[in-house]
Formats: structure tokens, C-alpha cells, sequence
């Protein structure tokens, strides 16, 4: 009820503001017929068309209600901003990720190393001795080779065969290599009969007196056969750039029969050396051949 008071309170004072005013307009708008008279055109056209007097608005009282005017019309709602034709956008969903699998072995490939950098060039010492090629190995000082003398230049005997006289035919050293030595019976001194630079590699009695003995050069392998008379006379009955090997002879000593191969080759043929001293192939073969 207070509140319906206070608007009727506010209605009635708008009303009585209308009412002053209009008695206020009222006042402003009368005036005398001598006044009307001389004025200029507009006020004739007023007094030919006089304004209906004013009536009179009679006070509210509490309990009236002022009638507002109603819309015929719903007014127009407020336009509003058309929305934006646009294409929603489509966000990507990521690819699923493969779940790890612990059956099998989990597979790494190696990356493929770095190519090394190319070594400088270097010189190369080259050495050769006999058949032996060394290549970049330093020459040992005197010291050491003096040194390990008393351990390699051991001594050592071979027998090689009997000799004619009952003594036997054995290899020694006494100096750096091999040399052929005879013994003429139990217990009697060495007599060396061969002084080479390289080693004796066997040796054969005759039966006519004569040693027969082959050795290489350098320990190259490729065998030379030589034949030792008792006068101490020694003659070389092979080629050299030759291989000889597996000699044989008569029971006279007076023929000898070896094997013999060419470098270049792997074919032996069969040699023969007659009582004159002539050398002949008697036999051409193919591969290792040796005679019985």
C-alpha cells in the first residue's frame, strides 16, 4: 500500500504542474480587442480564428487513477546483427600413436658412420733379404744383435750320411751358417770341408768317393745342386734360377738323376748327368715329378 501511495503522490504532482502549466500559457496567450486590432497580419488571422478558452483541470484526488494512452502496436524489437555466414572451423585430430608392443624386440637401425678421412700417403722402407721382403721394419742396433748372438749362434750337429772311409758326414756351424763337417771315427775332431756364406742344406756320399750337397741362396729355396771330388774339388751341376731336388745315382756313382723346375712354373722335368759330365732332360713332367 505505501508503495501504490507514493505513485499516486507523483501522478498527482505531474498533474498539477500540467494545470499551472496551461493557466500559465492561458495568461500569455489573452489580450485586449483595441490590442488585437493593430496588430500586424499573423494576429488578425488569430483574431478571425480565436483559441477556444482554456478549461479548467480539476485537482486528482487520492483515490483517481490517471488513464496512460496505450500502443495499438507491439513496438518493433531492436534489430539485432545478422550473424556471420562463416564456415566452422575444423580442428584436426591427431594421429593416434602406436601402442608399444612388448612381444616383439624393439628393432634400432644404425646410422651409417662418417667416412674416415683419407690417410696421408707414406713412404714405405723396403727391404729384401734372400727371399725375404721387409717392408717399413727398422734395422735392430749392433747392441742388440750382439746381444742375442750367445742364444741364436748355439751350436748343433746333423748327420747327414756315412762317409766312404767309415767315418760320417755331419752339418755344424761354427760361424753363422751351416757348413758341411767330416768325422773319421768315434770321438775324433770335426773337419769342416765347406766355407760358404749360406747354408749347406744336405749332403750324399758317392760311391766313388764323391759328396754330393745342394744349398740356396738367401733362403730363397731355389736349391742348386754342387759335387765335391776328394782332391777337395767342388763343381756346381745345376742352373742358376733353378729348383733342383731329390737326387738319385748308380751304384757306381758315375750317373746322377734329379728333378728339376723353372720359375714360372709348377711342372718338374726329370735331369740326367752321364759319366762325361753331359746334362740332358729325359723326361718332360707335369707337376711335381721326382725320380725313384
Amino acid at each position: 500500500m505505501k508503495k501504490r501511495s507514493t505513485s499516486r503522490n507523483i501522478i498527482a504532482l505531474l498533474g498539477m504542474g500540467l494545470i499551472l502549466f496551461g493557466v500559465v500559457w492561458a495568461c500569455l496567450t489573452a489580450s485586449k480587442p483595441g490590442e488585437l486590432n493593430a496588430a500586424p497580419g499573423p494576429i488578425r488571422s488569430a483574431q478571425r480564428n480565436p483559441a477556444p478558452p482554456a478549461q479548467p483541470i480539476a485537482p486528482l484526488a487520492d483515490d483517481d487513477e490517471i488513464a496512460f494512452p496505450t500502443l495499438e502496436s507491439e513496438p518493433e524489437p531492436l534489430a539485432s546483427t545478422p550473424p556471420i555466414d562463416a564456415e566452422p572451423l575444423e580442428m584436426a585430430s591427431p594421429a593416434p600413436l602406436d601402442e608399444p608392443s612388448f612381444d616383439e624386440p624393439a628393432v634400432f637401425e644404425p646410422q651409417p658412420a662418417a667416412a674416415p678421412a683419407p690417410a696421408p700417403a707414406q713412404t714405405v722402407e723396403r727391404r729384401e733379404i734372400g727371399n725375404q721382403i721387409l717392408e717399413n721394419v727398422p734395422v735392430a742396433p749392433a747392441s742388440i744383435r750382439e746381444g742375442l748372438a750367445k742364444y741364436q749362434n748355439a751350436r748343433a750337429a746333423g748327420f747327414d750320411d756315412w762317409a766312404q772311409n767309415g767315418g760320417m758326414i755331419i752339418t755344424t756351424r761354427f760361424g753363422n751358417t751351416n757348413q758341411l763337417h767330416v768325422v773319421a771315427a768315434p770321438g775324433a775332431a770335426r773337419e769342416q770341408i765347406t766355407f760358404y756364406d749360406e747354408p749347406v742344406a744336405e749332403a750324399h756320399a758317392l760311391p766313388n768317393g764323391q759328396i754330393l750337397f745342394a744349398k740356396d741362396t738367401g733362403g730363397d729355396e731355389w736349391f742348386q745342386l754342387f759335387l765335391r771330388s776328394a782332391d777337395g774339388k767342388t763343381v756346381q751341376l745345376t742352373e742358376p734360377g733353378t729348383r733342383n731336388q731329390s737326387p738319385v745315382w748308380t751304384k757306381d756313382g758315375s750317373v746322377l738323376v734329379w728333378s728339376r723346375a723353372v720359375k714360372g712354373s709348377a711342372d718338374f722335368d726329370v735331369l740326367m748327368r752321364d759319366a762325361s759330365g753331359a746334362t740332358k732332360v729325359i723326361h718332360k713332367g707335369q707337376g711335381q715329378v721326382s725320380p725313384v
